[in-house]
């Protein structure tokens, strides 16, 4: 690698802004110099282009997609010194996701293949990435359509990022059979970690597994989510904050049509959840706790026994410093005319910064209004 290659690979990994400029001023050079001397070999070649390719998403300016697109059909019009390879595509579908045009992307597997090509399973997760990021109707669907067809091929064995975007699109889709599907999947997964020892790093298959019985329409969603804790244990994984909160959440998402019954075990669940963050060695409650704690308040039909609960999981709220905009917001939805009092206001504007300073102790500070 002689060293113009390695002043735009160096210039593709910067964060300094204009590298796509410069990165493209270098390959311009190259091709420049190849004229003048006649010597091919001083031609850019295709990591050339796939460092211009990786400068430009990272600079993301305008016009940075048709470029992405101009530069790839410029390596595919030249001759096998530049055709773009599996790498190079990745970047384009990379472009396509961060652009929320997932349909673009999968038009890239395509190119792919035309190429004579194996898409890898980066491009298949990026793929999965571009739909889970649109956000359109459907896009759930799609991803998990994708991860079906890398099951599929032989080449591929789909990893634990493409697990959990799919278990991530299941609570998002409106699927009859998505717990059932959810919990099959993440049974595959740890198998496949058990055989290859990647057990202790698997800890997002069974938060994305909480997040399926979060957004399902389960009575017993919370009972589940806290399954999953035990599961993680029986697995030699520790269970941190992230996992007790998915049970606080759980109980939180409770239909308000459930049974009083349900309801009354939905919030002793979330109060013991809480007492063992509290009480843990290494684990302690975080805003993200909290938040949740006081929205699983709104399951309490007694006023009083609601007002209580309410007022001392503010007060511990803030006694450890943990407030913010979020816990704020959704006081006062659960809190309803009581907020004002908690807040010690009246009316009008309240963000952190206007209430007592020793509520808000070493968390940031957000001007937003609530």
């Amino acid at each position: 690698m002689y060293l113009p290659f390695v002043v735009m690979d160096a210039w593709a990994k910067s964060r300094k802004p204009g590298r796509a400029s410069r990165a493209e001023a270098v390959l311009n050079r190259m091709n420049d110099l190849a004229i003048q001397t006649g010597n091919k070999l001083l031609l850019p070649d295709k990591f050339s282009y796939t460092c211009l390719l990786n400068a430009i998403i990272n600079d993301k300016k305008n016009g940075f997609i048709e470029k992405c697109e101009e530069i790839i059909q410029t390596m595919e019009a030249g001759d096998h010194r530049i055709k773009p390879d599996v790498f190079a595509y990745n970047y384009l579908i990379k472009v396509y996701s961060s652009a929320q045009m997932p349909e673009k992307a999968e038009d890239v597997i395509s190119r792919i293949e035309n190429a004579g090509l194996e898409p890898s399973n980066v491009c298949y997760n990026n793929l999965m990435s571009a739909y889970a990021k649109s956000r359109t109707p459907g896009s759930a669907e799609h991803v998990t359509r994708i991860f079906e067809k890398m099951e599929t091929k032989s080449s591929l064995t789909p990893d634990i990022k493409s697990y959990v975007m799919c278990l991530d699109a299941l609570a998002r889709c409106q699927r009859a059979s998505r717990e059932q599907t959810a919990e099959a999947l993440a049974n595959r997964y740890i198998q496949f970690a058990k055989r290859n020892q990647l057990l202790a790093s698997s800890a997002p298959i069974f938060h994305s597994l909480q997040t399926v019985y979060v957004h399902s329409d389960s009575f017993d969603k919370a009972k589940k989510s806290l399954g999953v804790i035990k599961l993680m244990e029986e697995n030699g994984i520790q269970p941190g904050v992230r996992a007790y909160n998915g049970v606080i959440r759980a109980c939180s998402h409770l239909p308000l049509n459930a049974e009083l019954e349900t309801k009354k075990v939905a919030v002793e669940m979330a109060a013991r959840v809480l007492h063992v963050l509290q009480s843990g060695i290494d684990l302690s409650p975080d805003s993200s706790s909290y938040n949740d704690l006081v929205s699983v308040c709104k399951l309490i039909t007694d006023p009083e026994e609601k007002h209580q609960t309410v007022h001392a999981i503010f007060k511990k709220c803030c006694d450890d410093g943990l407030l913010n905009r979020n816990i704020l917001a959704t006081l006062k939805h659960v809190a309803g005319r009581q907020f004002w009092a908690l807040v010690g206001k009246n009316r009008g504007h309240v963000d952190v910064t206007s209430l007592d300073p020793s509520w808000s102790r070493n968390v940031r500070i957000s001007p937003r209004r609530v």
